[in-house]
């Protein structure tokens, strides 16, 4: 009895990438048993291999172009964003920059208001002073508040005389006549037409002392440049 062998056909089969890592195969590694086999087998094998490993080529192939346009595409969004951080940069600057320079100019302004304002209210103390002493001078006691300033003014160890406007002149020579004593020192009245009411200059022989208040008021305007 003839015994005849039989030939078991070629195993061809593409592992999944799960059981390729399981078997220890690599992904779309060919597992080939491989026993005797007919030509039309073995083309057909030969034809499965193929189209697995261009399967495989191309996916790995595939992966390239997909990690290369991703970083393609990170590193032009971080050139974007950076172009953006540096734009808002320079916006925030230029406006910090803005709001300096009109503090600045708030605070110059402000200055020259206060300056002014300062002015002004020196100016309408001064019209004020004036007003009143003009009001208070006017008066009998205007004369004798003027006399009073120059002999507080003048040298007091010497003989003076006290300039008067005739009117105060007429009130005082009746109280106290034209010469009297004051403090152990001589004192003279003398009329002048050309004085104001209200005023005096003290005269010795060393000096002039001019008592009167609207002299004293036009020296504070000059000081203060009104």
């Amino acid at each position: 009895m003839t015994s005849t062998s039989t030939e078991s056909p070629t195993q061809v089969s593409v592992l999944r990438q799960g059981d390729a890592v399981a078997s220890g195969v690599t992904a779309f590694e060919l597992n080939v048993v491989t026993a005797a086999k007919s030509p039309a087998e073995a083309l057909t094998a030969l034809r499965s291999e193929a189209r697995a490993e261009g399967y495989a080529i191309g996916w790995a192939q595939g992966m390239r172009e997909a990690r290369a346009a991703t970083a393609e595409a990170r590193a032009h969004a971080e050139e974007q964003l950076r172009r953006l951080l540096a734009h808002q940069e320079a916006e925030v600057r230029r406006a910090i920059g803005a709001v300096s320079l009109a503090a600045e100019s708030l605070r110059s302004r402000d200055v020259v208001q206060a300056t002014e304002m300062t002015g002004a209210l020196v100016s309408a103390a001064v019209d004020l002073a004036e007003a009143l002493v003009g009001r208070e001078i006017g008066g009998e006691q205007g004369g004798r508040d003027a006399l009073t300033r120059a002999l507080a003014l003048a040298p007091s160890h010497v003989p003076v005389r006290v300039r008067l406007h005739p009117h105060d002149h007429a009130l005082l020579a009746d109280e106290n006549g034209t010469e009297f004593t004051e403090h152990g020192r001589t004192v003279v009245l003398v009329a002048d037409p050309e004085l104001t009411p209200g005023a005096a200059i003290a005269e010795t022989d060393e000096t002039t002392v001019d008592a009167r208040l609207e002299t004293a008021l036009r020296r504070v305007r000059e000081e203060l440049g009104l």
